[in-house]
């Protein structure tokens, strides 16, 4: 994934289940967005609504919604 976000001449918008889905380390989300500089957004699923981080906020200014990923606290029960 990382390969085809990386040559990718398009904007892109990353999805993800919750905000531990992609690293539970916050200098890491800021490190992959500077690498990969055509992500744009990231959208993270919550419940029925969603939350869109805008990659320019998160790298100059918004440093409470990197935050937001070192939120995990243990293990998500996916069913029943």
């Amino acid at each position: 994934m990382i390969q085809f976000i990386t040559r990718s001449t398009k904007p892109i918008r990353l999805c993800i289940i919750t905000f531990a889905g992609l690293s539970n380390d916050p200098r890491n989300i800021e490190v992959f967005l500077r690498a990969c500089k055509m992500i744009k957004a990231i959208v993270v699923e919550q419940g029925v609504a969603s939350k869109v981080l805008r990659r320019h906020s998160l790298l100059h200014g918004d440093k409470i919604g990197l935050k937001h990923f070192k939120s995990r606290t243990g293990c998500l029960q996916r069913s029943m």
